[in-house]
């Protein structure tokens, strides 16, 4: 029967008064247990702030527990890994070996779905984001997949070349910037400290653009390019400052199509009667099945509709 070492670690804030949308945390190992019943032990009788809770963000901020094969040079890829809040209960865990390929048991390796009742957020949720050394606060656009889903894909693929594993019990979340991630399951949080205004709404509306696109994608094809004006515009009439204004025009199959629709709307209204409008903006994007996508390159146009310059990713 092969042996399992497993490494208790305390993620800690760095700062005493840590502030949204970042902040920063460090990661200790408080021991190596020979079971997973001994390391929660040692995590009950560990000395933790008496303060730290959900609504306390002093102190710890969570709590790890990973399992590790003995005698084998994985490179640190675990056999499963649990997540703990501050008080030292359990959060969620995912039991999927992350060494895909030496694995034996493919069955400890393959993600078969989680279902609903284990699924902690939802789209729309806002979320901490653990990233080793820092936490983020995001907002949730996509959930792991429920065991009907991952059946439905399998189905589905025709190559039977589909295989999931760890990374796939992940939920997407998407930053104040609109990056997105892949977070394992255990590295996600429920917020713990008030969220501004502001910064929610930017959040929401960075959700909003990925359920727009997995909808465009189902009428384009999984490449289209989106055009969209910008313009500069004053959000209170007494202030002197100007704030870019993004209005989506249409999605096109071909950047072509978009560029012939870009000469038609400067036709319709003309270079000079519209004095706040900034430019144009020709993106285009690739989604991969529903669960990735990406902006390959964007096109920036002036008013007049001439070409500025163009930026690969």
């Amino acid at each position: 029967m092969e042996s399992s070492i497993f490494k208790l670690i305390e993620v800690e804030y760095c700062e005493k008064k840590p502030r949204y949308p970042y902040f920063e945390v460090k990661c200790s190992e408080i021991g190596y247990y020979s079971n997973l019943d001994k390391a929660e032990e040692a995590l009950k009788k560990y000395e933790r702030d008496e303060n730290a809770s959900f609504d306390a963000p002093r102190g710890q901020f969570c709590f790890f527990i990973n399992e590790y094969a003995l005698d084998e040079a994985s490179h640190q890829l675990a056999k499963s890994r649990r997540s703990y809040l501050p008080d030292g209960s359990p959060w969620t865990e995912n039991l999927l070996s992350e060494n895909v390929s030496t694995e034996g048991d493919c069955l400890s390796t393959m993600f078969s779905g989680r279902t609903a009742d284990k699924q902690r957020f939802k789209k729309g949720d806002l979320v901490e984001v653990f990233n080793g050394t820092n936490v983020t606060l995001e907002i949730v656009s996509g959930q792991p997949f429920t065991p009907e889903e991952v059946s439905e894909l399998r189905e589905k693929d025709d190559e039977n070349s589909l295989y999931n594993d760890y990374r796939d019990d992940c939920y997407r979340t998407l930053n104040e910037y609109g990056r997105q991630s892949h977070t394992n399951v255990v590295c996600v949080f429920p917020p713990r400290m008030q969220v501004n205004e502001d910064l929610r709404k930017k959040l929401l509306t960075k959700c909003q653009l990925e359920i727009e696109i997995f909808l465009y994608s189902k009428i384009y094809g999984n490449k289209f390019f989106r055009l969209v004006e910008i313009e500069h515009r004053k959000e209170n009439p007494e202030s002197s400052k100007y704030e870019k204004f993004r209005i989506v025009l249409g999605c096109y199959s071909t950047i072509d199509e978009a560029e012939q629709a870009l000469c038609k709307k400067i036709e319709s209204k003309g270079v000079s009667d519209n004095l706040s409008r900034f430019g144009f903006m020709i993106e285009e994007f690739l989604v991969e099945k529903m669960t990735f996508w990406c902006i390959k390159s964007r096109h920036i146009y002036a008013p007049d509709g001439s070409l500025v310059t163009t930026w690969y990713y």
